[in-house]
C-alpha cells in the first residue's frame, strides 16, 4: 500500500471520524455470508460494503445500504471536493454515514475503480457505532488484537511514528489500533480510497 494512500485513509479517520459503475445487477441487500457475528447489520470488505463494490454507482450504493440499515444519520450532499472530510480526487465529493459507518463518493477514483466522471463508491471509514458492521471475519470495532491476528494469520501489527498503532492485511484491509498489544483494541476499519489532505 502506498504512503500516499496510507495518508489519505488515515485523514478519513482522522477528520471523520472506492466493478460495475451502474450498480446494475447488484440488488440484494442481504449482507454477503461469513464468519461475522450473527447479529451484524452490515459487513465491510477489501473491496466494498456489503454487496457493493468501490466504483459502484453511488445513488445504488446509498439505496442499498439505505435498504440494509435504514436513513443514514448524514449526508453531505456533493460538494466541492475540499471539504471538513478531506481533499478528494474529482470535482465533487460526498460523504454518507450511518452510525460509524462513513462511505466516501467521487466522481474520481483515478480510474482504479470506474471512468472518471462517473459518481462512485470510492472508500469507507469504519468505527464503533450504534450499528453493528465487521469484516467478514468478524472484526470491527472493539476486536482486540488478539482476535484480529486469528482471524487474519497475515495480519501486519506495527507502530507508525506519524499514525500510531495499525494493522494491514494482505487482503487490503487498513486497521487502525489503540495499540500493538494483544489487548489492545480496534478503533477503525478503512478500505479503499481516501480524502487526503
Amino acid at each position: 500500500m502506498t504512503r500516499r494512500l496510507l495518508t489519505s485513509l488515515a485523514l478519513i479517520t482522522l477528520l471523520g471520524a472506492g466493478c460495475d459503475s451502474d450498480g446494475g445487477g447488484q440488488d440484494d441487500t442481504t449482507p454477503p455470508t461469513s464468519a461475522a457475528s450473527e447479529a451484524v447489520d452490515m459487513v465491510v470488505t477489501p473491496s466494498g460494503v456489503g454487496q457493493r463494490s468501490f466504483g459502484d454507482d453511488a445513488e445504488a450504493v446509498i439505496a442499498y445500504v439505505t435498504a440494509v440499515l435504514g436513513d443514514p444519520d448524514e449526508d453531505t450532499g456533493w460538494t466541492d471536493p475540499f471539504s471538513e472530510f478531506g481533499t478528494c480526487s474529482g470535482t465533487k465529493a460526498r460523504a454518507v454515514v450511518w452510525g460509524g459507518l462513513q462511505l466516501i463518493f467521487s466522481d474520481d477514483s483515478g480510474g482504479e475503480y470506474a471512468p472518471t466522471g462517473a459518481e462512485q463508491l470510492i472508500g469507507y471509514s469504519l468505527r464503533a457505532g450504534p450499528v453493528t458492521v465487521e469484516t467478514t471475519t468478524g472484526i470491527g470495532p472493539g476486536s482486540t488484537v488478539a482476535e484480529l491476528r486469528k482471524a487474519h494469520p497475515d495480519a501486519e501489527v506495527f507502530e507508525d511514528d506519524v499514525f500510531g498503532a495499525q494493522a494491514t492485511t494482505d487482503d487490503g484491509l487498513w486497521i487502525i489500533l489503540t495499540g500493538t498489544a494483544d489487548d489492545a483494541t480496534v478503533e477503525s476499519i478503512l478500505g479503499g480510497q481516501g480524502c487526503g489532505e
